[in-house]
């Protein structure tokens, strides 16, 4: 299993929507987050678009993600929200890119698809909090504090 490496001062984040549509407010208060964490985050291209349900068609959805995995700047991708959709985009992903340049995927509900296909891959992700999380709960909460260590590669400690 290949383990992307610990996030670094300004590092590259990238927030993409591979699954349903997400309030733009959110997405940029979770910019701030990642800002706050010392990173260089941007939001993709179509992470804001809407169809139907969906944060952008099949194409759009997949071009941000295929994108991110094959961007070697890219050091960690922040999933915006779940729902539905990126059982669409698994079967029309190359993981070729990712592999190559492993990053850090985070998300949970129907990313954790994603996550299953990263898996089969060999790549490490982390099964955790999205941005409408980090959006409402901001810098201090303990699942976005948790989530920072993890991608640091800081060692945690449980009571």
């Amino acid at each position: 299993m290949k383990r992307p490496s610990p996030l670094q001062f300004n590092d590259k984040a990238i927030i993409l929507s591979p699954a349903g549509r997400i309030d733009g407010y959110i997405v940029q208060n979770a910019v701030e987050v990642l800002k706050n964490w010392g990173l260089c985050p941007e939001i993709s291209e179509n992470a804001l678009c809407e169809a139907g349900r969906f944060s952008g068609s099949v194409e759009q959805r997949l071009s941000d993600l295929q994108n991110a995995f094959d961007d070697p700047s890219v050091k960690l991708i922040l999933c915006s929200r779940g729902g539905y959709g990126v059982i669409h985009l698994l079967e029309k992903l190359n993981f070729s890119g990712i592999r190559k340049y492993p990053k850090w995927v985070v998300g949970y509900s129907d990313i954790t698809a994603l996550h299953t296909a990263l898996q089969y891959h060999g790549i490490a992700s982390v099964h955790g909090p999205m941005a409408k999380h980090f959006s409402d709960e901001g810098v201090a909460d303990i699942a976005v504090r948790y989530t920072k260590s993890i991608l640091a590669g800081q060692t945690l400690e449980y009571r």
